[in-house]
């Protein structure tokens, strides 16, 4: 046995024996560390929160870190062959959604969150595609975001045979270029819409009871290519690696008027409509998400926008607050 299956056999065992652990009523810092991501005052209180919601205890959040640890080392140690049985055996999804979608010949932005096991989710829905459409999973390049390299090393084992119509594009001009040119051609990209490089690029969202800052590119990259958007979260069950993909209804993007300004106000409702069909998939989950120490409410979030102005002011008015049902007059 290598040392790498070595690894990750522990790393099951490991899971499997800390299934105690899920009834620990609050935070350990002691497990923090050893996980390496010490948390805040204030994203402690965002994990206890999400945990309450979801009718767990604390110790759930610990758990599913052990469940994504053993599961990214399993996966590092198979072959393509593996890699798909294993997947397969795992899966319990429901695909008529996407049979559905591929009556129409135009192409299929697959939103997909980094939530629950996405990385299976998006192999067993790419192995099933790829039989009709040829697949492009588009994300941050391991240059620019180092933990991103055991991606492309699956991707390579499981899709790198010369045969599979599955490629990986990363976030850049050229993947940009060519995933609204595969869209344009009918066929499916991946990307994830959960992740930003500089929150100046952001726009703010209400998602599951929160204001959170998201970029816009998934639904600009579908009105550029006349691409349909198909929310997807892939929920883990509870077996260790078993999961489901589920499915949110498809989102068209917005019309515009084809100016800059009009640009922006459909991709933000685009944006606005993707996030809508993702929230009731993940709401009662959010434990499993990978931002889930964001989970913070309006009301728990105290710190002033500017230096007078407190976010609970700025929330009052509904020109800034999308969750507002005040009337705006003009």
């Amino acid at each position: 046995m290598t040392m790498q299956k070595l690894r990750a056999l522990l790393a099951r065992l490991a899971t499997r024996l800390s299934s105690p652990i899920k009834s620990l009523p609050g935070n350990l810092p002691q497990l923090d560390r050893l996980l390496k991501k010490e948390l805040t005052p204030l994203q402690i209180n965002a994990v206890a929160r999400a945990c309450h919601e979801g009718g767990e205890r604390f110790g759930a959040y610990y758990h599913w870190k052990f469940r994504q640890i053993a599961l990214l080392a399993t996966m590092s140690t198979l072959d393509r062959k593996q890699a798909i049985e294993f997947v397969t055996r795992n899966d319990h999804s429901d695909y008529r959604a996407i049979d559905q979608a591929l009556d129409d010949a135009r192409g299929i932005l697959i939103t997909i969150p980094h939530h629950g096991f996405y990385l299976p989710g998006i192999i067993a829905m790419s192995e099933r595609l790829q039989a009709k459409r040829d697949v492009s999973v588009f994300y941050e390049s391991p240059e620019n975001h180092a933990t991103n390299a055991i991606f492309d090393l699956i991707h390579k084992r499981v899709f790198g045979n010369g045969i599979s119509k599955v490629t990986i594009l990363h976030n850049n001009r050229v993947g940009l270029v060519r995933a609204i040119r595969e869209l344009r051609k009918g066929n499916v990209v991946f990307i994830l819409p959960d992740v930003a490089k500089r929150v100046q690029d952001t726009y703010r969202i209400p998602f599951c009871g929160m204001q959170r800052d998201f970029m816009l590119g998934s639904a600009t990259i579908a009105r550029r290519s006349d691409a349909r958007l198909m929310p997807v979260v892939s929920q883990p069950m509870k077996e260790l690696f078993e999961f489901s993909n589920q499915f949110a209804n498809i989102v068209e993007p917005c019309a515009t008027d084809g100016t800059s300004e009009g640009d922006l106000h459909a991709d933000y409702r685009t944006t606005l409509a993707v996030f809508r069909g993702l929230e009731p998939l993940m709401a009662r989950h959010l434990v499993f998400w990978q931002y889930v120490h964001s989970y913070v409410s309006v009301e728990m979030a105290k710190e002033p926008a500017f230096d007078t102005i407190s976010t609970e002011v700025l929330l009052k008015d509904p020109y800034l607050n999308p969750l507002s049902n005040s009337p705006i007059l003009v």
